[in-house]
């Protein structure tokens, strides 16, 4: 059998085991690779099936070990996946190309052998000289062929192929640096990793492949995902196209994918939401396809772009793929959700985001609306705009002061326009800045040190009706000062006092008596009993002011004011004596005319009953009593 082989020249480093058949049939004169295996009793191609080789090594004068080596053949563990060896790497049995073979004119021209490189389906690239390789006849159009009797010339037309004419434009860089990452990973180059993220570096051969196919096909605009499908069907220069995308891609992580993020939503069915409306196969493949903690990465960067940047939709537990700590951290909230977070209606939710301020966005698919608000900005309205309940804890004050604080303008209160009643907040940081000038430089210590705290000096303050505004007040225009900060406590409660400043500020708003009188001596006046004098000032119908005697603060009532009183106002006990009935009876009379008390048991739980004086006598007048009654009063 050896001798109807006059030449058996020996394989070259790299070489494809096709190319080499082909090489043996051009030295023996023969048509096409075929022939020799023909003459070694083989049928068909064995170069990614486990075929018998023994004859074919027996006619070339090899072991069957180093056809091995140069065959592509069925990996042993793959089970039911088709996982061939690629010069003893795993890949996709697709990603090896036998259909359409390629050559690089260039590298035909330093040695006329066919490389193994060349049989790797994204190897559309030679990365030595930086050109497209070929897979068609320049000369003719046709497509290279196997079957075919000189390594070197077109079976169609017998043009050399090594006087082709390179690309008229090089290779993109990129695409090149890929192209040479992936021969590394085949150990058919050296390592071309640069300029590409650690972890795709990192990656075996397989893994690379797949994560090529996947950019690349969504780069140029493939509907396919992650199939390896395009690597049968497109041209040499489709799929130098495909690697470039991919190479830009990986080049520029995670930016560039989140870009390809982008335009792939552009291109997304209308009247579709969520991630699978958005980016269909391609979402999914991202999880099937590019399985392993290798491609992790990979599926970071999608859960990133979906809580960061991605508008289409809002992430919950039903997005199983996700980590669950990604799964609710989506840049943009429900309208449900953000009504709960909010503690506001759903309908308040849409007058918030129609007013500007909140912002968001709506998806409408079919008949169904989708209102989705801007966590970040949310966030900023929880966060700088508090309720008054915030203000005082930060503060460290009771609600009564920091309203007074307010009142007093020293804090302006923001109100969220609805529809309904006007929602009232704060801005924290006007707080904190209030805060801030309150306390200035004052040290810390850890005791009072001979001061005074902030509950003692309003102590003293309020005496003469005088409360926290007006200390605060005080202090801004810097009349009063906080002399240090004592250590363990928080906000205002924090603040030390000098003694001396508070009394000082006390006698500034002293109140002078003149001819005020205190309320025991109003009612002895008017001859009434202390609690109803006291049920007057409560009812606000008795103003009073707050003066310093004697070491002690004392409630007055100016004089003038008793006057008014007594003019305006009558005790119904007296009106009833004046018109010879009892003070029931005339209660029910006025009653039944209109008249109304202003304060007494039925109305306050005061101890009296008192009227408005005109309206209840002229009532009075009109009212025929029977007679007796004024002496059962």
């Amino acid at each position: 059998m050896t001798d109807r082989l006059l030449h058996r020249p020996k394989p070259i480093e790299g070489e494809s085991f096709e190319g080499y058949l082909l090489r043996i049939a051009e030295a023996n004169g023969y048509a096409s690779g075929r022939w020799v295996t023909e003459l070694a009793g083989i049928a068909g191609r064995v170069s990614c099936v486990a075929g018998d080789v023994v004859g074919l090594a027996k006619l070339l004068g090899h072991d069957v070990a180093d056809f091995d080596i140069m065959r592509y053949l069925p990996s042993p563990w793959a089970g039911k996946r088709r996982i061939n060896l690629f010069n003893g790497r795993p890949v996709n049995r697709m990603a090896i190309n036998l259909d359409r073979p390629r050559v690089c004119p260039a590298c035909l021209k330093d040695g006329s052998h066919l490389r193994m490189a060349w049989d790797l389906a994204p190897t559309a690239i030679c990365p030595d000289h930086g050109t497209i390789l070929l897979d068609a006849c320049p000369s003719c159009g046709k497509a290279i062929s196997w079957n075919r009797s000189h390594v070197c010339l077109c079976h169609q037309c017998g043009h050399d192929l090594r006087d082709a004419e390179a690309s008229p434009a090089p290779a993109p860089a990129n695409a090149v640096r890929l192209t040479r990452l992936l021969l590394a990973k085949a150990g058919l180059a050296e390592d071309g990793g640069d300029g590409f993220p650690v972890e795709v570096r990192a990656l075996p051969l397989a893994d690379l492949i797949q994560l090529t196919l996947l950019l690349g096909s969504a780069g140029i605009g493939l509907p396919s995902g992650a199939g390896h499908w395009p690597c049968a069907r497109l041209s040499a220069a489709e799929m130098a196209g495909l690697v470039d995308a991919a190479a830009t891609v990986l080049a520029g992580w995670p930016d560039a994918f989140h870009a390809l993020l982008d335009k792939r939503r552009e291109g997304a069915a209308p009247g579709r939401t969520g991630l699978e409306g958005d980016f269909g196969r391609f979402y999914a493949a991202l999880y099937r396809d590019l399985r392993g903690p290798n491609l992790d990465f990979v599926r970071t960067a999608l859960e990133h772009y979906a809580t960061g940047r991605w508008s289409g939709g809002v992430l919950t537990r039903r997005n199983r793929r996700f980590q669950e700590a990604n799964q609710h951290s989506s840049r943009f909230a429900s309208r449900a959700e953000a009504s709960r977070r909010l503690r506001v209606r759903p309908e308040t939710v849409d007058d918030l985001l129609n007013a500007g301020i909140l912002d968001g966005i709506v998806h409408r698919a079919g008949s169904r609306r989708a209102i989705l608000v801007d966590r970040e900005a949310m966030t900023e309205r929880m966060t700088g705009l508090i309720e008054l309940q915030e203000v005082c804890r930060l503060l460290r004050v009771s609600k009564a002061p920091a309203k007074d604080l307010i009142a007093a303008g020293h804090l302006k209160p923001v109100a969220l326009s609805t529809r309904r009643a006007p929602r009232i907040r704060y801005r924290r940081t006007e707080v904190e800045e209030l805060l801030a000038a309150v306390q200035g430089d004052a040290p810390v210590q850890a005791d009072r040190g001979g001061f005074i705290s902030l509950a003692g000096a309003l102590r003293r303050l309020s005496f003469h009706h005088l409360g926290l505004a007006d200390l605060v007040g005080e202090i801004l225009a810097g009349t009063v000062t906080v002399r240090a900060l004592l250590d363990g406590k928080q906000g205002l409660a924090a603040c030390l006092f000098d003694e001396g400043e508070i009394l000082t500020l006390v006698n500034r708003h002293k109140v002078a008596r003149g001819d005020a009188l205190t309320i025991p001596e109003a009612a002895e006046r008017l001859q009434m009993k202390q609690q109803v004098a006291y049920q007057l000032v409560k009812a606000g119908l008795w103003p009073v002011t707050r003066a310093w005697e004697s070491g002690r603060a004392v409630r007055l009532v100016p004089a003038e004011a008793l006057a008014e009183f007594k003019r305006d106002y009558i005790a119904a006990a007296e009106l009833a004596h004046s018109v010879g009935t009892s003070a029931r009876s005339l209660i029910e009379a006025l009653d039944a005319q209109g008249v109304k008390p202003i304060t007494g048991p039925g109305v306050d739980d005061g101890r009296q009953y008192f009227f408005v004086r005109v309206p209840a006598e002229h009532a009075a007048a009109r009212t025929v009593f029977p007679l007796g009654e004024a002496a059962s009063f």
